[in-house]
C-alpha cells in the first residue's frame, strides 16, 4: 500500500542542554500558560542572554519556593534594566 501523508508527526527530540533555541521553538515544544510559581515537578528552564536572542536550554529545576516580600527582593533590583520585581521564585537542579 502506497505510503499515507496523514503519519503522525514524529515526536519533538528533546532539547540539549546549553543549545540555543527561538522563541517559538520553546514555545512550541513546551507550551505554557501557568504560573511559574505553582509548577509542580521538573520545569525546563532556558536563559537568554542577550535581548531578542536565542534562549539557551539548561535543565531541568524544580521551585523550592517564592516570595513577594520586599525586603528580599529589592537587593536584587539592578536599575537601570530590572527596575520591579514582582516575586522571586527559587529553583534547584532536578537531581538526574
Amino acid at each position: 500500500s502506497a505510503m499515507s501523508d496523514a503519519s503522525p508527526s514524529p515526536a519533538p527530540a528533546p532539547h540539549v542542554v546549553g543549545k540555543g533555541y527561538e522563541f517559538d521553538e520553546v514555545r512550541s515544544f513546551l507550551g505554557g500558560g501557568i504560573k511559574l510559581a505553582e509548577t509542580r515537578g521538573p520545569l525546563p528552564v532556558y536563559v537568554r542572554r542577550t535581548e531578542g536572542g536565542q534562549w539557551f536550554y539548561n535543565g531541568l529545576y524544580e521551585v523550592t519556593s517564592h516570595t513577594t516580600d520586599p525586603t528580599i527582593i529589592r537587593p536584587r533590583l539592578m536599575p537601570p534594566k530590572i527596575v520591579a520585581i514582582d516575586r522571586l521564585v527559587f529553583l534547584k537542579r532536578c537531581s538526574a
